[in-house]
Protein backbone atom coordinates (compact mmCIF):
# COMPACT_ATOMS: atom_id res chain seq x y z
CA UNK A 1 0.00 0.00 0.00
CA UNK A 2 1.17 3.62 -1.02
CA UNK A 3 1.92 6.52 1.45
CA UNK A 4 -0.19 8.39 -0.96
CA UNK A 5 -3.22 6.04 -1.39
CA UNK A 6 -5.28 8.03 0.81
CA UNK A 7 -7.14 11.18 0.25
CA UNK A 8 -5.75 12.72 3.30
CA UNK A 9 -2.27 11.73 2.28
CA UNK A 10 -2.52 12.52 -0.95
CA UNK A 11 -4.11 16.34 -0.35
CA UNK A 12 -1.06 16.60 1.98
CA UNK A 13 1.29 15.86 -0.32
CA UNK A 14 -0.32 18.19 -3.00
CA UNK A 15 -0.78 20.71 -0.63
CA UNK A 16 3.25 20.37 -0.27
CA UNK A 17 3.99 20.16 -3.47
CA UNK A 18 1.77 23.64 -3.98
CA UNK A 19 3.93 25.67 -1.42
CA UNK A 20 7.13 24.19 -2.40
CA UNK A 21 6.53 25.16 -6.05
CA UNK A 22 5.40 28.65 -5.10
CA UNK A 23 8.00 29.42 -2.66
CA UNK A 24 10.67 28.46 -5.32
CA UNK A 25 8.63 30.50 -7.97
CA UNK A 26 9.13 33.62 -5.40
CA UNK A 27 12.24 33.29 -4.44
CA UNK A 28 13.19 32.99 -8.77
CA UNK A 29 11.22 36.22 -9.08
CA UNK A 30 13.10 37.87 -6.10
CA UNK A 31 16.78 36.97 -7.87
CA UNK A 32 15.82 38.03 -11.01
CA UNK A 33 14.55 41.14 -9.93
CA UNK A 34 17.80 41.51 -8.01
CA UNK A 35 19.67 41.05 -10.95
CA UNK A 36 17.85 43.36 -13.25
CA UNK A 37 18.44 46.01 -10.07
CA UNK A 38 22.49 45.27 -9.67
CA UNK A 39 22.40 45.71 -13.80
CA UNK A 40 20.34 48.94 -13.73
CA UNK A 41 22.70 50.04 -11.43
CA UNK A 42 25.50 49.26 -13.53
CA UNK A 43 24.27 50.76 -16.31
CA UNK A 44 23.71 54.09 -14.05
CA UNK A 45 27.39 54.15 -12.91
CA UNK A 46 28.71 54.11 -16.08
CA UNK A 47 26.32 56.49 -17.96
CA UNK A 48 26.80 58.71 -14.75
CA UNK A 49 30.82 58.44 -15.64
CA UNK A 50 30.44 59.10 -18.73
CA UNK A 51 28.23 62.12 -18.15
CA UNK A 52 30.60 63.96 -15.65
CA UNK A 53 34.03 63.23 -18.52
CA UNK A 54 31.82 64.94 -21.02
CA UNK A 55 29.80 67.62 -19.24
CA UNK A 56 32.03 68.76 -16.26
CA UNK A 57 35.66 68.45 -17.81
CA UNK A 58 37.17 71.22 -15.46
CA UNK A 59 36.57 69.31 -12.30
CA UNK A 60 39.21 66.47 -10.81
CA UNK A 61 39.53 64.11 -8.45
CA UNK A 62 36.97 63.94 -5.29
CA UNK A 63 34.79 66.72 -6.89
CA UNK A 64 34.43 64.63 -9.91
CA UNK A 65 33.43 61.25 -7.77
CA UNK A 66 31.32 63.75 -6.25
CA UNK A 67 29.20 64.61 -9.50
CA UNK A 68 29.25 61.40 -10.99
CA UNK A 69 27.42 60.13 -7.41
CA UNK A 70 25.07 62.95 -7.29
CA UNK A 71 24.07 62.12 -11.04
CA UNK A 72 23.68 58.13 -10.36
CA UNK A 73 21.66 59.15 -7.06
CA UNK A 74 19.20 61.60 -9.97
CA UNK A 75 18.84 58.53 -11.88
CA UNK A 76 18.55 55.95 -9.56
CA UNK A 77 15.88 57.81 -7.96
CA UNK A 78 13.97 58.94 -11.58
CA UNK A 79 14.09 55.13 -11.81
CA UNK A 80 12.86 54.02 -7.94
CA UNK A 81 15.28 52.07 -7.30
CA UNK A 82 17.46 51.91 -3.96
CA UNK A 83 20.73 52.10 -3.53
CA UNK A 84 23.71 52.57 -0.95
CA UNK A 85 25.67 55.20 -1.37
CA UNK A 86 28.85 53.24 -0.58
CA UNK A 87 28.07 50.77 -3.13
CA UNK A 88 27.33 53.32 -5.66
CA UNK A 89 30.90 54.65 -4.72
CA UNK A 90 32.64 51.30 -5.89
CA UNK A 91 30.47 50.93 -9.34
CA UNK A 92 31.79 54.38 -10.18
CA UNK A 93 34.84 53.82 -9.07
CA UNK A 94 35.06 50.42 -11.44
CA UNK A 95 33.14 52.22 -14.38
CA UNK A 96 36.36 54.97 -13.92
CA UNK A 97 38.35 52.26 -14.19
CA UNK A 98 36.96 50.43 -17.67
CA UNK A 99 36.68 53.74 -19.17
CA UNK A 100 40.54 54.69 -18.58
CA UNK A 101 41.49 50.85 -19.57
CA UNK A 102 39.52 51.72 -22.50
CA UNK A 103 40.33 55.04 -23.25
CA UNK A 104 44.04 53.82 -22.82
CA UNK A 105 43.91 51.09 -25.13
CA UNK A 106 41.79 52.84 -28.27
CA UNK A 107 44.24 54.63 -30.12
CA UNK A 108 43.64 57.79 -31.57
CA UNK A 109 42.97 58.70 -35.08
CA UNK A 110 42.96 61.82 -36.63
Amino acid sequence: MSILSTPTAFRSWALSCAQSSACLGYAMKQLAARSLTDESKRAVACVAVQAVEQVWTTIHGTDKLNKALETAEALLKKKGIDFDADEMEILIEAAVAEFNKTFKSTPLTE
